[in-house]
Parts: structure tokens; C-alpha cells; sequence
């Protein structure tokens, strides 16, 4: 198979891919409207009563650390805001359907303590930078291997080969990919996000995370996610699929107004935030 047959192929397999549930489209439908309110968010959460629980479960969490009890989810959506609770929603739906611990051979639960790494450095250089969304920069770095995900669940037994090559040879995995499929994760997980229609700047993060170079739309989300996936692999915390470190681009180290004094800072929130990550983690998988 070549070129259009590879992108036919994985698309068609979308389908086998659940679809996501109707309220996690509606509830970014809302996110994404200026005239839409908390009790309009609220009131569409509140149907289901598993997201609530689950919802509140996450928000009373030590993750969050709120002093005093949250009984609501319109109490929720006010203290966090619209889009926090959007990224909640969409995150549990995610692992829901990505949530077996090892498939054909692979470490699933190592690949999610990388995620987890990325998603915690994301919100870590999110702060630091002033970026105005840091629970958005820590979704979408949770997300940004969703490709490795989706590959691993539609073609188990090549993605299998493609890890055993990728760690016995010491090659970038994105370079494997390549060789077996003529695409990448990130490629792949723009077909998904685009399927499941996330929000753009999640897409092109999930999307450009290995370029964030050549990124014009959302320059700073990219680059956040992007920086986040070369430090947590220095750090070692979980998989990507690989040993291989990738280079910082000087563009993306720019635009995050990184210092090389200010790593050591960064490795020591990362140290103390990955514990609480990993209780969030915890929650949403176990329900």
C-alpha cells in the first residue's frame, strides 16, 4: 500500500473506533459558544449520571486540592470554568475507550505514565509562561500521543513490530512508523482529532507537537506540548514507544522564554506535581 491506500485503510479502521458519546460533543458544542452559561453546561453533565459522579469525583480529588467540599457540577463548572470541564469531559471519554494496560505485546500502562509526564510538564511551562489556559496545555499534552493509541488499537500486531524495532535499533519511533505505514502518530492523531472533531488548537498541538517550527495557528500550545515531550523524556517517566530524546527546538525554546538556569526549577514542580497527576490519572481510569 502506498500514499492515499495507507490514509484510506486507517481512516476506514476509524470506524471500528468507538464514537465518542454524544454528551462529549454537545458539552464542547457549549464550551465553544460565547452566548452558552454554566447552567447550560451543568444541565447537559447532569444527564449523565456516571460523568457527574466521575466529574465530581475528579474536582474533590487531591489533584485539585479545593479546601471545601464541591456538591455540584454547576459549582464545578464555575470554579474550573467552561473549558477545564470541557477537557475533563473529553479526557474521560478518551481513556474510557484506550484503557487496556497491554495489548499485543505493548506497555500500555507505561505509554499513559509518558502521557501523564507530558501532560503534567505542559501545565508546569503553561504557568510559567503565562500561557491563560493551563489545564488546556495539560490536556493536550495527555492527548498528544493519541495516534500511538489509536495505532496500537487498530493495528496491534505491526504497531508491536514497529516498538520491538524502535527499541532494539535505537530509531526515532516516528521514523518506524514510517518505514511500515508512510505515516506518523502525530499524522495519525490529526485524522482521529479531526473524526472526533476537538477543539483546533488541541488538533494542531496533537498534530505539530514534533514541529513546532512550522506551526502558525497556535504557536504557543504546539510549542508548550512539544517542549513538555522533550523534558519528560529526559526525565524518563514512562514511554513514548522509544529511548530517543528529540532536540528542543530553538523556536519553541523562544517562545516559552525557557532559560537554561530555569530546568532545574521546572524537573522540581515536575517531581512534585506528577504524584497528584498520577491520583488524577487514577481517578478517571477506575471511575
Amino acid at each position: 500500500m502506498r500514499g492515499l491506500e495507507i490514509k484510506d485503510k486507517i481512516l476506514s479502521k476509524l470506524i471500528d473506533l468507538p464514537t465518542l458519546p454524544e454528551v462529549v460533543n454537545k458539552v464542547m458544542e457549549i464550551a465553544n459558544n460565547p452566548r452558552s452559561s454554566a447552567a447550560d453546561m451543568a444541565k447537559v453533565i447532569s444527564q449523565d449520571q456516571a460523568l457527574t459522579a466521575r466529574i465530581l469525583k475528579l474536582v474533590n480529588s487531591a489533584y485539585y486540592g479545593f479546601p471545601r467540599r464541591i456538591s455540584t457540577i454547576a459549582q464545578a463548572i464555575v470554579i474550573l470554568g467552561f473549558r477545564t470541564v470541557r477537557d475533563l469531559v473529553l479526557n474521560i471519554s478518551i481513556l474510557d475507550m484506550f484503557n487496556s494496560k497491554k495489548q499485543a505485546g505493548i506497555n500500555i500502562e507505561a505509554l499513559w505514565l509518558h502521557n501523564l509526564a507530558v501532560a503534567v510538564t505542559s501545565k508546569v511551562l503553561a504557568k510559567r509562561m503565562g500561557y491563560d489556559q493551563p489545564d488546556e496545555a495539560f490536556t493536550a499534552g495527555l492527548l498528544h500521543d493519541i495516534g500511538k493509541l489509536a495505532m496500537i488499537k487498530l493495528f496491534p500486531q505491526e504497531y508491536e513490530k514497529i516498538v520491538n524495532i524502535a527499541q532494539g535499533s535505537s530509531r526515532w519511533i516516528r521514523d518506524v512508523e514510517e518505514s511500515f505505514l508512510e505515516v506518523d502518530h502525530a499524522l495519525i492523531g490529526k485524522w482521529i482529532a479531526d473524526h472526533w472533531k476537538f477543539p483546533p488548537q488541541l488538533t494542531r498541538a496533537i498534530h505539530m507537537h514534533h514541529q513546532p517550527h512550522l506551526e502558525s495557528e497556535y504557536p504557543e500550545l504546539t510549542s508548550i506540548v512539544h517542549g513538555a515531550d522533550v523534558l519528560a523524556r529526559i526525565k524518563k517517566i514512562g514511554s513514548g514507544g522509544d529511548e530517543q530524546i528529540p532536540s528542543f527546538k530553538k523556536e519553541a525554546w523562544i517562545i516559552l522564554k525557557l532559560k537554561p538556569q530555569d530546568l532545574n526549577e521546572i524537573y522540581a514542580e515536575i517531581d512534585k506535581d506528577i504524584e497528584g497527576a498520577i491520583t488524577f490519572l487514577k481517578v478517571i481510569r477506575e471511575g
